[in-house]
């Protein structure tokens, strides 16, 4: 076997149906042995009867995680695939109809790489709202916006691959496991991908951008507002907080916080404030990311108690301390 397509669902049959509709439209290269592995992630919805249906279409196999968990499903579909490559995609992306044959190709130009990655469009269902459409690349990472030109590059730490659309050879995958507390489903929902991705490459392993390989990520009406975007951001502050602390700190110590932190929390929560009914979206959304992201990094150190009762009493932040107006 070549090629392994790896798709994890957790209850989006109509969104899983859709993606392997795109599958059924992609050009295979000649002699190319392929086969699509969908892992049910604990379902409860209808996502083994739309699995089912494209089993005619595809060369599909089902697979099975009851642990719930974007990590713990990737895990699985390792353990199951027969290919010599695990293209990874997502149960929400339209692949483009040469997705398949650009990382083929790519696969047998680099023999020596082990991680390959994609453009990532992001395709938004309409109506969208206007402030996002004037500002979505400023936010791009919380939509998997990723897209380096048309020319091949090396992937490095700071040009890595998204969840949506990498791939990996299957005997460095098998030897670099995802990590259960990432990802979808884990308390850091995020960065399971990246987390293997720049360990294998601090190991030395080689990769490479390929242009070719183009999929849509499709963004509901769910994902287009200003709380989502702030959930996600304050996700990857806390991911920080914790990579910071767990490099700087001694064995056995407590992380502490830098001094900075709530000054700088404080500050970029009220220049969004000022700016976000005198400020054109452009200008404001920066001022946004930048307090949701310090936000996250705030509520890792106040989980560790690093901060004496009563320290924060004159800077508390909740949830809802500011406004989530979509404008």
């Amino acid at each position: 076997m070549d090629v392994s397509i790896a798709i994890c669902t957790r209850n989006r049959a109509v969104s899983l149906a859709r993606t392997l509709d795109s599958l059924t439209a992609m050009s295979i290269p000649d002699g190319l042995k392929w086969e699509v592995i969908v892992v049910n992630n604990a379902c409860t919805d209808n996502t083994d009867t739309v699995i089912a249906r494209f089993r005619t279409l595809l060369p599909l196999y089902r697979e099975f995680e009851a642990a719930p968990g974007l990590s713990h499903a990737r895990n699985r579909a390792v353990t199951a695939a027969k290919g010599a490559y695990i293209m990874w995609t997502d149960d929400d992306v339209i692949v483009d109809p040469g997705w398949l044959a650009a990382y083929a190709q790519a696969f047998r130009k680099w023999q020596d790489a082990a991680l390959f990655g994609g453009k990532i469009i992001p395709l938004f269902e309409e109506p969208m709202p206007a402030w996002l459409r004037e500002c979505w690349t400023l936010a791009g990472h919380a939509y998997a916006f990723r897209d380096f030109g048309d020319d091949p590059l090396p992937i490095s730490v700071d040009r890595d691959p998204y969840g949506a659309n990498f791939a990996v050879r299957t005997q460095e995958q098998r030897a670099y496991p995802y990590n259960p507390s990432l990802g979808a489903g884990a308390r850091i929902p995020t960065g399971e991908e990246t987390d293997i991705i720049v360990r294998m490459l601090k190991d030395g392993k080689s990769g490479y951008w390929v242009p070719g390989a183009r999929v849509q990520h499709c963004t509901p009406h769910a994902r287009q507002t200003l709380q989502y975007i702030r959930s996600y951001y304050r996700g990857q502050g806390w991911r920080r907080a914790l990579r910071d602390s767990d490099t700087a700190r001694e064995p056995g110590s407590r992380p502490s916080a830098p001094r900075w932190l709530v000054p700088r929390l404080m500050a970029t929560c009220c220049r969004y404030q000022l700016s976000r009914w005198t400020m054109p979206s452009t200008i404001w959304m920066e001022h946004y990311i930048r307090y949701a992201f310090h936000q996250g990094q705030f509520d890792f150190h106040r989980s560790r108690e690093i901060y004496p009762a009563g320290s924060t009493a004159a800077f508390r932040v909740s949830s809802g301390a500011m406004s989530e107006t979509s404008g």
